[in-house]
């Protein structure tokens, strides 16, 4: 069982005095009331940004995918105390809890913890392990003070995001560092979440540029199986993170951000599970004109999972994206963009569970969409070169009777997918809605 008395005890005393109160210092509430809420028309209600469905800012109402958006009030008045608890808001996905720190988290069937058809996404970063092609929630422990909103996007969406994205995708943005300026407290316990407590504070360190930085901890007591045996999977873990914005400009925006975690977790026939990782990320974007803007986007994110008995994991992920839009005679929004992303995953097997081999894996992407004026259609399309010796494995059993998960010889594909979008329009003066269909052609 993980044992370090002084996080806990921290993490303990911190819940007790605080007693999930939060304190926003310089920070005031900006959301409407309800009397005014009840003013405003359907479509001043369907008026919140999105970007995920097009990778451009665009009205809600006028997305042409089915989208729901969890915002922060919505976290906040839901009481969740992490990502998958605020996910559950989304009427669109399968969120179930298996253990004390597994999550099954999926979206038209098939759910389970090792669920794939997902592409998960925070502030742009791909958060996926090449094992199974999947998420670990388990160490996606996002400051829930600091998440924007939530993107959940039901359906193919591969066209303009690439691999996994073939049941949706969930994108997860945070607040700019000016947006969350002051300090905020946070802490609380019970008797399954026996303690956790956070801080984060934002600052200025000159006109232009702000920071803000946090540390959060928590401690999970053990479940009970139905005939109250102890599922001996009690575990903690800590997190601390920053972020930096710098607008020198109007129309330029850097931001510099990374996080860094480390927890322990019980289990019943070996010793505990280790897993710890870290990730920086940069962006500079820069609008051109009002009808034309670009954004590059750099990233590295190291993790690391060591189940005794089982396996273990070392994986280092080098992400490069570059997208630009601009407006076209007027008529046509285009968005085009360019992506690289390298993968050096190492596997340490033992004679319970074996994943051979273990190889980097290259890829790049490219995406491009059309979008017309209100009542015409849309085209999409995308070409993707894969290297692909970490996408697909074959179960075998080897001498022994051990499961081995054997993954393709290293070959390179070449793939390219035409997608065609339908317009219907909606009878207004100047409004339009689109109902679209993917339809994709390997060639």
């Amino acid at each position: 069982m993980p044992t370090n008395n002084s996080v806990v005890a921290l993490v303990r005393v911190l819940g007790c005095v605080l007693l999930a109160h939060q304190v926003v210092a310089q920070q005031p509430d900006s959301a409407a009331s309800p009397g005014a809420l009840k003013k405003l028309t359907l479509e001043q209600l369907m008026n919140l940004e999105v970007t995920s469905v097009s990778k451009r800012p665009e009205k809600l109402w006028q997305a042409a995918s089915a989208i729901q958006v969890i915002t922060q009030d919505d976290i906040r008045r839901s009481g969740a105390t992490s990502l998958p608890e605020a996910l559950r808001l989304a009427t669109n996905l399968e969120v179930a809890q298996v253990d004390s720190r597994q999550w099954a988290i999926s979206a038209r069937g098939f759910n389970s913890t090792t669920a794939n058809k997902l592409l998960v996404l925070i502030d742009g970063r791909t958060v996926y392990t090449p094992l199974y092609s999947g998420v670990f929630w388990d160490v996606q422990d996002v400051p829930l003070w600091d998440v924007d909103r939530i993107e959940v996007i039901s359906g193919p969406g591969a066209t303009l995001w690439g691999a996994n994205a073939v049941n949706g995708v969930i994108n997860i943005i945070t607040k700019p560092a000016q947006d969350a300026q002051g300090l905020v407290l946070s802490g609380g316990g019970g008797t399954v979440l026996q303690g956790l407590g956070g801080a984060r504070y934002g600052g200025a360190l000159g006109r232009n540029v702000h920071y803000r930085a946090y540390g959060k901890a928590f401690t999970r007591d053990q479940t009970q199986f139905a005939d109250g045996r102890a599922g001996v999977d009690d575990w903690y873990a800590g997190q601390g993170g920053f972020r930096l914005d710098w607008n020198p400009s109007e129309t330029s925006q850097g931001t510099l951000q990374g996080d860094l975690y480390d927890g322990r977790i019980a289990q019943p026939t070996a010793s505990d599970i280790a897993v710890s990782g870290g990730n920086v990320m940069g962006s500079w974007s820069r609008a051109f004109s009002p009808t034309s803007d670009a954004r590059l986007q750099l990233y590295f994110d190291r993790t690391h999972r060591s189940i005794p008995g089982t396996f273990a994991e070392d994986l280092d992920t080098y992400g490069v994206d570059f997208q630009h839009h601009a407006v076209l005679a007027r008529r046509h929004d285009v968005v085009w963009g360019l992506g690289v992303r390298l993968i050096d995953d190492s596997v340490g097997n033992t004679a319970v569970l074996a994943f051979l081999p273990s190889q980097v894996q290259a890829s790049a992407r490219w995406s491009r969409e059309l979008d017309g004026a209100p009542g015409r259609s849309a085209v999409g399309g995308g070409l993707e070169g894969r290297e692909n010796t970490l996408a697909h494995r074959s179960r075998a059993l080897r001498s022994g009777a051990a499961p081995v998960f054997a993954r393709r010889q290293p070959e390179l594909s070449l793939r390219r997918a035409a997608g065609l979008r339908t317009g219907i329009p909606r009878y207004g003066p100047g409004q339009a809605r689109r109902v679209t269909g993917d339809f994709l052609q390997p060639q």
